[in-house]
């Protein structure tokens, strides 16, 4: 039998590599695509941290007051940056020490966060802006509603409903002073939680501080001035001052504490904002066998033993915050 010299390939064999060829682009396609995307991406972000570079050195240069707003519309391009690579959004600077990178977009991912935190996303940016500030804006909104403490630099809220709520880690807080940016927060709850006050400090911290919930970088290790206020005589009478030396001679570091009798009397006592419904721990005790508690708008000295009483936690917040909102009920402040 005379062989039959073969030219090409079989049906069979062209099937074959066309399936090995469509396997292949397949698994490969897709992954230099996201490659692409990805390397595009971080062009992207590269280029816009060389604008915010941009937009510090000519604030700089210019001596201009923060915080301050550039728009980064192609109609608005004062920074000279590339034509085309950017076409909206905005940068803030000195936003509680921070700068604030805002929708900034190409058309098509969408760049937000502070410059150490850049959040990159795919798609169009949102057409709506928000209003962020630094706790001295706070300051400056309060007006009547704070009081200045000038001797420790001190900044307390008073009065029945100040605009002074805040919204952070899914509850609703009310300040109740600031100094050096740094706020000072009480839960607008009591817990549901009893303690004896012996316990306060540690109940609070298992309670709350350990909950995943609340646990946060930026609460503060903070100095609790829990010294004995033994006065004979009513409370209310005594000079606040005076009771805020006593709260001072002892303190106790924690990461979450309690709400001082001074603290409470400085914000207006019984007709201020701190007066809720039910009792709750004050931080100070008496003496070695009694402390306070808050019930509904009075303080009184009862057994430390007592384990019917509620505890309502309080945080200092560290400084350089982002903040929107307006501090009211239906729009708190928000630590971004």
């Amino acid at each position: 039998m005379n062989d039959i010299k073969r030219n090409g390939f079989t049906l069979t064999e062209l099937l074959a590599v066309i399936v090995i060829m469509a396997m292949i682009a397949l698994i490969t396609v897709p992954v230099v695509k996201n490659f692409t995307t990805k390397a595009k991406t971080k062009a992207f972000k590269t280029s816009v941290l060389k604008v915010v570079s941009v937009a510090q050195e000519y604030a700089n240069d210019n001596n201009i007051s923060k915080p301050y707003t550039f728009d980064l519309s192609p109609s608005n391009n004062v920074l000279d940056y590339e034509e085309g690579t950017i076409k909206s959004g905005r940068i803030i600077l000195g936003v509680g020490n921070h700068t604030i990178v805002e929708n900034v977009s190409d058309g098509k991912v969408c760049v937000n966060g502070t410059i150490n935190n850049l959040k990159v996303e795919k798609g169009k940016c949102p057409t709506s802006y928000t209003t962020y500030f630094g706790v001295e804006n706070i300051i400056n909104n309060a007006g009547s509603a704070l009081l200045n403490d000038s001797e420790s630099g001190t900044y307390y809220y008073q009065g029945a409903n100040p605009n002074n709520y805040v919204s952070y880690l899914d509850k609703i807080w009310r300040i109740v002073s600031i100094q050096n940016g740094r706020i000072k927060l009480i839960l607008n709850s009591n817990s549901a939680t009893d303690s004896t006050y012996s316990n306060l400090l540690t109940t609070l911290v298992s309670n709350y501080y350990d909950d995943e919930d609340i646990r946060s970088d930026y609460i503060l290790d903070t100095d609790w001035h829990n010294g004995l206020v033994d006065y004979t005589t009513n409370l209310t009478s005594v000079d606040v001052k005076d009771i805020e030396a006593s709260e001072h001679t002892e303190n106790k570091k924690s990461i979450i504490g309690a709400l001082t009798v001074s603290e409470y009397y400085k914000a207006g006592g019984s007709s201020s904002f701190l007066n809720i419904s039910g009792s709750s721990w004050l931080l100070n005790a008496k003496n070695s066998s009694n402390a306070y508690k808050l019930d509904s708008g009075n303080v009184s000295a009862v057994d430390m033993s007592t384990s019917n009483i509620k505890i309502r936690p309080v945080i200092v917040l560290k400084d350089s915050l982002i903040i929107s909102g307006s501090g009211t009920s239906s729009n708190p402040y928000k630590i971004n």
